[in-house]
């Protein structure tokens, strides 16, 4: 739709649009959750799908991508549902790759919970993902590239954080604080405002500075990985009590990290695929932070239950045990004593949980690696020269016309 020279500024148009539904999604779920059950959180978004279906059906062009050009014809309504138009769908990959995903979010979900590790279950759900995946792979073309795999990487990595913090930290507020739903949705927005704010900003500066992508991904990684550690040192004493005030803090610079990687990962493709491969990268690049989103969240309660059952174990029942993992409202009818030292437990699973996050983003400052380009490779990726290069083959179109 634009050319390579205006993604900045449109990642930040994107960016700038996705802030208000970042600021409002925590509160709105938390508000409606309060007030009603959570089922209708979910559906809510029935509404809102068939608005964006409409408003992509009125605003994408007829031919696009090749609109305005002579010789492109819009094809039929008729001619987009043929047989050699659908064809096109790669249904069969989406299945085995959704099946596979599946299958492995859901045994790490439930094991050491509903079923152990070495039950034939969890046994059999790891072997049919690991054979959906081959399936999925076996006639699938392989893009390669050191750069665009290390953007993969990256994004990869910096995925798994960000549904934990949105999932944990108003868990943690719930439960160990003792705030409310709402409360604990209000409580988010600073965290969700820096990522899309971030996201803005890293642009234009970007634009700006021409400044190489690496150098700013690398910094964004490193605020981040600040803002997860000092998030994980909150006390597991402070347990019935207000959160403390400077979680927002950290918030902040978490969410502020997560934004200058996010944004700079939205413009890097273009750069370091063909063009042929483009609009593959752009949902390769969001499928790997989403899915390992879902598979974050689902080793982070591996790593939560896990720690409370081994803490926990000694003190209850296996029946009070289950009744506790499977929902915090059990907690609630213990003793106080008892309700202080389950918290505690809990308190300490998610540090443990921020921990790990804190690793991973480790991992992904080590992953920038993957980006860097020797002066025998041309130097950095540069998400602005090609503007030099349109203006420069623009004048020289002129000077011909001339």
């Amino acid at each position: 739709m634009v050319p390579k020279s205006q993604y900045p500024s449109i990642a930040a148009q994107l960016a700038t649009a996705s802030a208000l539904s970042s600021l409002a999604g925590p509160v709105i779920g938390g508000g409606v959750a309060e007030k009603a059950t959570w089922r209708w959180v979910f559906l809510l978004n029935v509404p809102a799908g068939l608005v964006t279906v409409a408003l992509l059906y009125l605003s994408v062009p007829a031919n696009f991508p090749y609109q305005g050009q002579s010789l492109s014809v819009a094809p039929t309504f008729k001619q987009k549902i043929s047989r050699a138009s659908l064809a096109r769908l790669d249904l069969s990959g989406a299945l085995l790759l959704l099946g596979a995903t599946l299958l492995l979010v859901t045994v790490l979900l439930e094991a050491a919970n509903q079923f152990s590790w070495y039950s034939m279950t969890a046994i059999a759900f790891f072997v049919l993902s690991g054979v959906l995946d081959l399936l999925f792979l076996k006639n699938k073309r392989i893009v390669t590239g050191e750069a665009w795999i290390g953007t993969l990487i990256i994004s990869l990595l910096s995925g798994i954080p960000y549904n934990i913090i949105v999932i944990d930290i108003p868990q943690r507020l719930q439960t160990v604080a003792g705030i409310s739903r709402l409360g604990t949705g209000i409580r988010l927005v600073p965290f969700n405002f820096m990522i899309a704010l971030g996201c803005i900003l890293i642009n234009v500066f970007a634009m700006r500075t021409r400044i190489a992508p690496i150098y700013l991904v690398f910094a964004g990684s490193v605020i981040q990985l600040v803002g997860l550690s000092l998030i994980s040192t909150l006390s597991s004493n402070d347990i019935m009590t207000p959160a403390p005030s400077v979680i927002y803090a950290w918030e902040l610079l978490s969410g502020f990290g997560k934004g200058m990687v996010w944004g700079m990962l939205l413009v890097i493709p273009p750069h370091v695929v063909e063009h042929r491969d483009l609009a593959i990268s752009s949902g390769a690049l969001l499928r790997f932070r989403v899915f390992s989103g879902a598979l974050g969240l689902a080793l982070a309660w591996v790593v939560m239950n896990s720690y409370l059952a081994s803490h926990l174990s000694h003190s209850f029942g296996s029946e009070y045990l289950a009744a506790v993992l499977q929902s915090t409202e059990a907690i609630k009818g213990f003793p106080l004593d008892v309700q202080r030292s389950v918290l505690e437990k809990f308190a300490e699973g998610y540090d443990l949980q921020m921990m790990i996050l804190a690793a991973f983003t480790g991992l992904q400052v080590l992953c920038m690696g993957l980006l860097w380009r020797g002066k025998g490779q041309g130097g950095q990726i540069c998400i602005v020269e090609v503007e030099e290069e349109e203006l420069r083959e623009g004048k020289e179109d002129e000077t011909e016309k001339r």
